[in-house]
């Protein structure tokens, strides 16, 4: 199978844990490239668990809850529809 299917069929399927999944693996990979390419001396391995962690737990559960609340703005116009959830978005969040 794809691995991009594979993906799809569980994003489908489980779509917050994914995310945290994903959220957590793209933050740590980040902050490791970060460091290293900042010439730090030794890998700091407890602040990329850290920066993962924080992600995963803290970050990712709201913004994928708010999300759904934002795509239950709907409009007849879509640009309206897009203005309407940029500004909820904005100055709600």
């Amino acid at each position: 199978m794809n691995i991009f299917r594979k993906f799809n069929a569980t994003l489908a399927r489980r779509p917050l844990l994914t995310q945290i999944v994903v959220s957590g693996a793209v933050s740590g990979g980040g902050d490791a490239f970060a460091q290293y390419l900042t010439n730090e001396p030794k890998w700091d391995y407890w602040r990329t668990a850290r920066f993962t962690a924080l992600a995963a737990v803290f970050i990712t559960p709201p913004v994928f809850v708010w999300f759904r609340v934002l795509e239950k703005i709907r409009h007849s116009n879509l640009h309206v529809q897009t203005f309407g959830r940029m500004f909820c978005d904005q100055f709600a969040f």
